[in-house]
């Protein structure tokens, strides 16, 4: 436990880059729950009304929905990464 707090002063020194890989990762998580939702309207829609010209729109939307979510999911894996490496460079330069 002891090497888990001392780790961890290292990666306070990047705290906004940790924070952005937090909020990124919550965003990817919440787009992860809007796509079924989104096709889900998209079935409901169609079968009680039976107009089918609303699933141009829902359509639209997963697939924005799901390039947002690829998005946000690339930034959480960048920003992850990068806290990692500066965090490995800090104790290498420290060590050494």
């Amino acid at each position: 436990m002891n090497v888990l707090l001392r780790i961890t002063k290292y990666a306070a020194g990047y705290r906004k880059q940790m924070i952005a890989a937090w909020v990124t990762l919550l965003l990817s998580s919440a787009l992860y729950m809007l796509i079924p939702r989104l096709l889900g309207w998209a079935i409901d829609d169609v079968v009680t009304s039976g107009v089918r010209s609303r699933l141009w729109g829902l359509g639209a939307a997963l697939i924005v929905a799901t390039m947002l979510r690829g998005l946000f999911q690339y930034a959480n894996v960048f920003l992850g990464e990068a806290v990692s490496h500066q965090v490995a460079y800090s104790m290498r330069n420290r060590f050494y």
